[in-house]
């Protein structure tokens, strides 16, 4: 299935929803170019202070580590619940339960619904057909949490693999990756997704490197959710090799990622 890039006037920071069974080969926008510069003036202030802690941290671990054998590279694994999302259009909402879920427990972390209604000075996490919003994520998980979330676009491909280190190993917290997903190179994925928004529980950077993720779009559910015996078995927690998430946040418009 193949997807063009249109030009639709969408919130800043949005990305696309799992597509529709009905929609499955209609064009969408994944994410505009520059989203940060839209987010909120506030939000940015926040950021940029988070981007300075995150750049002494990255500062340091370069500076101390010494070159060492591939078997030494760090890791880690965090146990996060699943939730798989109550409608196709619910990555955003679904992610953010299952880090919410994580930082305050299963008796005190919102409920998609209630994560689908945030909104950060008027900004809406949920943004209905347009998927969900990520740097209202970060902002809302920062309230909500009390964990220092940020976000941030625009990422390398090392970048994005030194945020999910800092977030997991340095501050014990799963981080968000905003993908776009062609089949042909996601193990258990059958059908390309304009936008998908997943939850990193881990990392394995020793040989050829890894990263645990918790997806909440079960691709094989029955329609509307999902697209029935046409789907893989996406859903809950599965391992993949670096470069293929990684790729997804590459392959995206604007590389975003909460952490």
């Amino acid at each position: 299935m193949k997807f063009r890039r249109v030009l639709l006037s969408l919130a800043a920071g949005t990305l696309a929803l799992l597509c529709l069974p009905s929609a499955a080969a209609a064009t969408a926008l994944v994410d505009e170019p520059g989203v940060a510069d839209q987010s909120a003036s506030t939000a940015k202030v926040y950021f940029a202070e988070r981007e300075t802690e995150f750049l002494r941290w990255l500062a340091g671990r370069s500076g101390s580590r010494a070159a060492s054998r591939i078997l030494d590279a760090p890791y880690r694994i965090l146990s996060t619940t699943s939730h798989q999302q109550i409608r196709n259009d619910y990555c955003v909402p679904a992610t953010t339960t299952i880090i919410d879920h994580f930082l305050r427990g299963a008796t005190a972390h919102w409920t998609q619904n209630q994560w689908a209604a945030y909104k950060y000075n008027g900004s809406p996490l949920w943004t209905d057909a347009g998927g969900g919003s990520m740097w209202v994520m970060a902002m809302g998980l920062k309230a909500q949490t009390g964990a220092g979330y940020t976000y941030s676009s625009g990422n390398t491909a090392i970048s994005a693999c030194d945020r999910t280190e800092y977030a997991i190993y340095q501050k014990s917290r799963p981080v968000a990756y905003g993908l776009r997903i062609y089949a042909s190179g996601w193990p258990n994925y059958r059908i390309d997704h304009v936008g998908h928004i997943v939850c990193g529980r881990g990392f394995d950077w020793r040989y050829e490197g890894r990263i645990y993720i918790d997806d909440p779009y079960p691709e094989n559910a029955a329609p509307p959710l999902g697209y029935g015996s046409a789907g893989g078995a996406t859903y809950g927690q599965k391992t993949y090799a670096k470069s293929v998430v990684i790729g997804g946040v590459l392959a995206s418009a604007s590389q975003q990622v909460v952490y």
